[in-house]
């Protein structure tokens, strides 16, 4: 680093781990104006996305107890960056119950998206899974409003479905 750039490693790199936001300002500010900085200190930003659970959680008619550890912070505002980025999207993989689904909903809360997730039913069919596509880019696209589309691999219940949401990602069109 210091041939390439002049400067030595430890003074460049000052913590073990980053963590950048735009929601440090807390849920009290505007999105429009909240500017992306580094978190330096992790009690005042577990304090802030603490705020901002209590007020998911206010809002909410089914509240999350989330235990925001540090690797939890991390992915919230890995998550957060990511949807708040045009044409944003994540895959995210881990164990099931490992809190993936409260992450995307607190993180969706915090850049004041919409959440919209499909509820599989018995009988559930090609048909309805378009009729929910439809509602879903009706309702929000066409309004322009901001929407977490939030897909679990439990909902997957044949390949078309796959087929569908790469093509979403791909051009914006179910074809």
């Amino acid at each position: 680093m210091l041939t390439k750039f002049g400067k030595e490693w430890e003074t460049t790199i000052t913590g073990e781990r980053l963590i950048w936001g735009d929601f440090l300002a807390g849920p009290e500010a505007a999105v429009e104006s909240r500017v992306y900085t580094e978190a330096t200190d992790l009690k005042a930003t577990t304090k802030v996305l603490k705020s901002f659970l209590e007020h998911y959680n206010e809002d909410s008619k089914a509240p999350m107890k989330l235990v925001l550890f540090f690797d939890a912070i991390e992915h919230v505002s890995r998550i957060a960056r990511i949807i708040r980025q045009p044409g944003g999207n994540a895959l995210l993989l881990g164990v099931g119950g490992s809190g993936r689904g409260s992450l995307i909903r607190l993180s969706a809360h915090m850049a004041e998206y919409e959440l919209f997730q499909i509820e599989i039913s018995k009988g559930y069919n090609k048909d309805k899974w378009r009729d929910d596509l439809k509602e879903m880019f009706i309702s929000r696209a066409l309004k322009n409003i901001p929407t977490v589309f939030l897909y679990s691999d439990t909902q997957i219940l044949w390949e078309g479905m796959l087929e569908d949401v790469n093509n979403i990602l791909n051009s914006g069109e179910v074809i």
